[in-house]
């Protein structure tokens, strides 16, 4: 089942692109094209994986900053069904076979991090998707997490936030099971243990939009209300054991 799973996400990814790339010859790439072909495949490649997702909650209309916690590398697959969002992700993916052209082609903006002034590239990047009135997602953990609750957020974002009086809406992502947690180094190895049984339970709520001046309590607002969240999320639904330090892993 994993190496099956494994294949059609790749077929399915390559295909896609290639229809649309063909679709583009009669009508032109936009960003509500690229934003609903990104849709379109997630929806698939979430039921090619045996991902089960509850979800509830609104998007809402006007620009806002999706703050996300992080578990695994799929988290963006399970997601893009329910928001349209730019997102700032390292230069590296763009060089990627197939998910690197297709990537910037639905919404995701690349910056080059092993700069010096990488986080001022990617705090204009933020600044210049929101001031056009777009959508910004982030994961403000800045990596996958183990533990129970969020790690401590970068503040970056939340500043941005501030200074436009752009909305930061929490995302809550949890998965129900031990074998979701991401903690193996490589990524094959972790497909399969997370992959290779043949559902995978899921989680998702769109919480309300949070505002202010100060981006220190905005973002203490915002990991509070995704703690809380979690742990109701937790209750009678997840098997989860959590490491209590990163460095157990």
């Amino acid at each position: 089942i994993v190496f099956v799973r494994f294949f059609l996400i790749g077929a399915t990814m390559s295909i896609s692109l290639g229809l649309y790339l063909f679709s583009t010859l009669f009508s032109p790439h936009t960003k509500s094209r690229g934003f609903r072909l990104r849709r379109n495949w997630a929806k698939l490649g979430c039921r090619i994986l045996g991902i089960k997702n509850k979800f509830d909650g609104v998007a809402i209309t006007a620009p806002a900053i999706y703050a996300v916690n992080h578990r695994s590398l799929v988290d963006p697959m399970i997601i893009a069904p329910h928001i349209d969002a730019f997102v700032v992700s390292k230069a590296e993916v763009e060089s990627y076979p197939v998910l690197g052209y297709g990537a910037a082609l639905t919404g995701i903006v690349f910056v080059k991090r092993e700069d010096k002034s990488s986080r001022s590239a990617t705090i204009q990047a933020m600044y210049e998707i929101l001031e056009r009135g777009d959508n910004v997602m982030i994961f403000p953990e800045g990596t996958t997490n183990l533990q129970q609750l969020t790690k401590i957020y970068k503040l970056g974002s939340f500043r941005v936030a501030a200074d436009l009086g752009i909305p930061v809406v929490p995302v809550v992502l949890e998965y129900r099971d031990n074998k979701d947690l991401w903690n193996i180094d490589h990524v094959l190895p972790q497909f399969a243990k997370q992959f290779g049984v043949w559902r995978t339970h899921t989680k998702m709520h769109i919480g309300p939009p949070f505002l202010g001046s100060d981006p220190e309590k905005l973002m203490t607002e915002v990991k509070e209300y995704t703690d809380k969240t979690l742990v109701e999320m937790h209750e009678g639904w997840s098997t989860m054991g959590f490491y209590e330090r990163d460095d157990e892993v």
